[in-house]
């Protein structure tokens, strides 16, 4: 798959300054960098330009702070951007720590690049993560995390295209449905999948909730 982007960069609006230091250093190293100031112009409809760089972009790099926990655009683009490819086998997420604030919810389960300090040596950790991977032989069971953590794409073991995703609100499990007519749960910190088949078409919708399992009176 083409992209336009290398890289699109998603953060509020008090992170400014540090977001656009970090865009001109990538941009720099020869990436092609999707930067709202740079890319948003006076009289274009903002939503559609955003979206239109999400479509474009190979990387989602998020900045994560204090500011962000309450950015709705934030939180808006990295839900888009990752339900596109949950599996992560053309598109990658990368967390970027701006400040102490720890990165939580489904983004937790991705490896994140601590940026306060702003070195060379973690902005080629993010230069590498961005550009295009050389295809590569890959085991059907991977520890997500550690392939998230290396850029690499976690096969969720579909035939078909993936239609429905769901994780659960604590960022463990993530449950997909296909069009293969398959439901599978992954235990995101093991790698190791369940499979439910037995369905009769395409499975169109998938749903984890909190709520524990109680037997009927």
């Amino acid at each position: 798959m083409k992209f336009e982007y290398d890289v699109f960069l998603s953060y509020a609006a008090t992170d400014r300054e540090v977001v656009r230091r970090l865009a001109e250093r990538l941009h720099e190293a020869g990436l092609t960098v999707w930067f709202d100031l740079w890319e948003v112009r006076p009289g274009d409809a903002i939503p559609a330009r955003i979206e239109s760089g999400l479509a474009s972009s190979r990387t989602l790099v998020q900045c994560h702070s204090a500011a962000s926990k309450g950015s709705s655009w934030s939180e808006l683009e990295s839900q888009s951007f990752r339900y596109r490819d949950p599996t992560n086998r053309d598109r990658h997420y990368i967390p970027l720590r701006l400040d102490d604030t720890p990165v939580t919810g489904t983004a937790a389960i991705f490896q994140a690049v601590d940026w306060r300090a702003e070195s060379d040596a973690e902005l080629v950790t993010i230069v590498s993560a961005c550009r295009e991977d050389e295809p590569q032989e890959r085991p059907d069971h991977m520890d997500v995390q550690s392939a998230a953590s290396i850029g690499r794409p976690v096969s969720l073991g579909h035939t078909d295209n993936v239609l429905a995703v769901s994780y659960h609100p604590d960022g463990t499990h993530l449950a997909t449905g296909s069009n293969d007519n398959v439901v599978r749960i992954w235990d995101l910190a093991t790698g190791v999948a369940t499979t439910f088949e037995g369905h009769t078409g395409a499975v169109t919708a998938v749903a984890i909730t909190n709520q524990e399992r109680r037997p009927l009176a």
